[in-house]
Formats: structure tokens, C-alpha cells, sequence
């Protein structure tokens, strides 16, 4: 199986996860953007952000341990 994150008109969704559903697959989540708040919404651009400069090496991960620590 792969997972696909794909953003779609809030009117399609029903159509679309029951084709998903048809075709053998699984809706994972559902997210309207207009239930996100806008401190969520920043953080998870913060943390996405982040990622991408991790994974350039512009910047240094946080190793394992010390988020156990926290």
C-alpha cells in the first residue's frame, strides 16, 4: 500500500473517500482546514519548515534521547 496526502474542495470529499473505499483502500484521516485553528495551522508550517531544512542540512535535528527527556 502507499499513502497519499492530497488536498481536495471540502464538496469532494465524500465522492472521493468512497471511491478511495471502493477501490480498496482507507481513508487514514479526514482534516477540513477549517477546523484547524490558526496556532495549529503555524505550528505545523514551523514543523514543516523545519523538516526541510533538517533534511538539506541547514539545520540540526533533535536526537531521540532528548525528547524522551522533555
Amino acid at each position: 500500500m502507499t499513502t497519499l496526502t492530497i488536498e481536495i474542495p471540502d464538496k469532494e470529499v465524500k465522492g472521493i473517500s468512497t471511491y478511495v473505499k471502493q477501490k480498496g483502500g482507507k481513508v487514514v484521516e479526514k482534516i477540513s482546514t477549517a477546523e484547524i485553528k490558526r496556532s495549529q495551522l503555524a505550528s505545523l508550517k514551523q514543523g514543516l519548515t523545519e523538516a526541510i531544512l533538517i533534511s538539506r542540512g541547514e539545520m540540526e535535528g533533535t536526537p531521540l534521547s532528548k525528547l524522551w527527556d522533555e
